[in-house]
């Protein structure tokens, strides 16, 4: 088996401190021993050394809490078929279009990806549901999982609440929040570092106090209310990485969400593909053993990497080289990229 010092071309210990020094290449093995002798209803791709180690990452290298993790991982999946089954960019193209979920073209001062969020002016929730926000979330994130960096510093989200409306604040049920309280606490093989409230107004307490009662002690902890306090979220990003908007001086132009959507469009194919290997429509419930997924099928590893390589080759494509160049630079995704593609 490949050493998880090599996947990635660079010895792991040089990008990784602290936490990470633990990895070495037994601990792979300690992951799928468990799997294929102690959870034999538990089928997943353990030949892949990029699907193993974005849950070992996460865990930081414990092989037992990387082996409950993908159980909750695909656990969560199952439990929320009608979310997840299908689930691509060319199928939530409108949650884009509007254009209030973005990822940050640069990481923070910590290397942490951020995830701005905005439900409240920006919002028509009458056009675009909270489900369909939940989707896009998703695919960013499952993006971010695949790119070594992010799984070692992990992300942070700002949600900003600027004008959220009354009747905007009913479009939250207890089921929702527990559902996305559920994903981030136990489900995601992402460190969720922190989750940035910004420009509430009073009545977003009662959109938090569905949430709260779901919320373990960590993760509340990671939870800080801001409102207009600048220099409050300065004290947990750096305004060198923030754009104008939140009075940040960030270089790098903000990626819209239509321009996210041109970028996932190009890849809908190896979306498609993760999905049926991770998605839910290849599970069978079994007697109380959450998971169970199609082992024939297998994972398309690199492909999101191999892929942007064909399309900055393809001299037909709508999209020029300089273009695929700069969405590359800004994006989670493709990682680690030829040298000379920079």
């Amino acid at each position: 088996m490949r050493s998880l010092r090599n996947m990635y071309g660079v010895p792991l210990k040089d990008r990784c401190r602290n936490s990470d020094v633990r990895e070495r290449c037994g601990l792979k093995e300690d992951v799928v021993t468990r799997v294929e002798k102690d959870d034999k209803d538990l089928h997943v791709p353990l030949h892949s050394d990029a699907w193993l180690v974005r849950f070992l990452r996460p865990c930081k290298f414990y092989p037992e809490s990387a082996y409950e993790l993908i159980k909750r991982y695909y656990a969560f999946k199952v439990k929320h078929k009608k979310q997840y089954d299908g689930l691509m960019p060319s199928k939530e193209q409108n949650i884009f279009k509007q254009n209030i979920l973005t990822v940050l073209p640069n990481r923070d001062q910590y290397g942490r990806r951020v995830l701005v969020i905005e439900l409240g002016k920006k919002w028509k929730h009458n056009e675009c549901s909270l489900d369909e926000v939940f989707k896009g979330c998703v695919l960013f994130l499952e993006a971010a999982m695949l790119e070594p960096e992010s799984q070692i510093c992990g992300a942070v989200v700002i949600f900003d609440m600027d004008g959220l409306s009354m009747q905007q604040v009913w479009q939250f049920t207890p089921p929702f929040a527990k559902r996305i309280v559920d994903w981030l606490q136990e489900s995601i093989p992402l460190r969720i570092k922190g989750l940035y409230i910004v420009n509430q107004p009073y009545i977003f307490n009662m959109v938090f106090q569905l949430f709260k009662p779901f919320l373990q002690e960590k993760l509340r902890n990671r939870i800080v209310f801001m409102g207009t306090d600048r220099e409050l979220l300065y004290k947990y990003i750096s305004p060198k990485c923030l754009p104008e908007n939140y009075g940040g001086t960030l270089s790098l132009p903000v990626v819209t969400g239509q321009q996210w959507l041109e970028l996932l469009l190009m890849c809908d194919q190896e979306f498609s593909d993760q999905g049926r290997v991770v998605g839910v429509h290849t599970y069978e419930v079994q007697s109380g053993q959450a998971l169970r997924v199609n082992a024939s099928i297998t994972p398309p590893e690199s492909a999101f990497v191999s892929d942007i390589n064909i399309l900055l080759n393809m001299k037909e494509n709508e999209c020029t080289r300089t273009k695929l160049r700069q969405f590359i630079t800004a994006t989670i995704f493709w990682t680690p990229l030829p040298i000379s593609l920079y």
